[in-house]
């Protein structure tokens, strides 16, 4: 797989250690990184291997290794202790499942959940880049291809098109897009064998209260993920305010970036 040339690699080094990695200036190292680079290409990304493609806007935010940082070190914490268990809601193409992987105890265990065909051939491409002798130390993973909802059954999953909207994919009740399998998450968490969660991760483009709150009626409360992040930007969408079922739930926030919320369960 070819890797970035080195003018390339030597822009991102400077970009990825200095404020040139943010905002503007980011855009426009993007812009020529796209130009003078053929996709996919290889390169680790907080110590993961990953295959980056420029049609996923995930992808493309992650080269500059500041993607998502406080939600990764939220997770990691919440996942340091020995037989922690990762639960991956909107996989995508494997950002957080891979980092978390690589970083959690040997008996750890992963679960990626994605409904989208095309997103789980990307993730089990990344998944396959680390070498089978390191992938034997690392937590066992485990991929889910399903979307989560309310019930059991199939659903449609609308791929939107245009630029960088690859891993945008999401539940609507029309008859365009993909028929996917549809399951609840308590569903897929006992046919997974699951009897605890270290922490949760969801994004699923204003899905999240459809797939959350089942789980917070019927699970015991030694199920409920101990550290959640969930995404907050498309709360427009959402049926209930999930944010304010977890607080009910005992959840406090304990930190918020721009397009999540970071959630510890209360003792």
């Amino acid at each position: 797989m070819e890797h970035p040339k080195l003018t390339v690699r030597l822009l991102l080094s400077l970009a990825r250690h200095s404020f040139l990695g943010r905002g503007g200036f980011r855009r426009k190292i993007l812009g020529y990184i796209e130009r003078h680079t053929h996709a996919p290409f290889q390169m680790d990304i907080r110590g993961a291997p990953f295959l980056i493609h420029f049609d996923n806007e995930t992808e493309r935010k992650s080269i500059f290794n500041n993607y998502n940082i406080r939600e990764v070190e939220f997770l990691k914490q919440a996942c340091s202790a020995p037989d922690s268990v990762f639960v991956d809601i909107g996989a995508n193409s494997g950002y957080f499942t891979q980092i978390l992987s690589l970083s959690m105890p040997a008996d750890g265990t992963v679960l990626a959940l994605e409904p989208n065909p095309q997103m789980v051939e990307r993730l089990r491409g990344n998944l396959d880049l680390v070498p089978n002798a390191k992938r034997k130390e690392t937590a066992d993973i485990t991929i889910v291809e399903s979307a989560v909802g309310t019930k059991n059954g199939e659903a449609q999953l609308t791929l939107p098109s245009g630029p960088n909207s690859f891993g945008r994919a999401y539940i609507d009740n029309t008859k365009d897009g993909v028929t996917v399998k549809i399951s609840t998450l308590m569903d897929i968490l006992t046919g997974a064998g699951v009897s605890h969660i270290s922490a949760l991760k969801i994004d699923i483009e204003g899905h999240e209260d459809k797939a959350l709150k089942p789980l917070l009626d019927a699970a015991p409360r030694d199920l409920l993920p101990r550290a959640i992040v969930i995404e907050h930007t498309s709360n427009d969408e959402w049926g209930d305010d999930i944010l304010q079922l977890l607080a009910k739930a005992g959840y406090v926030e304990t930190g918020r970036t721009r397009g999540n919320a970071l959630l510890s369960l209360a003792s």
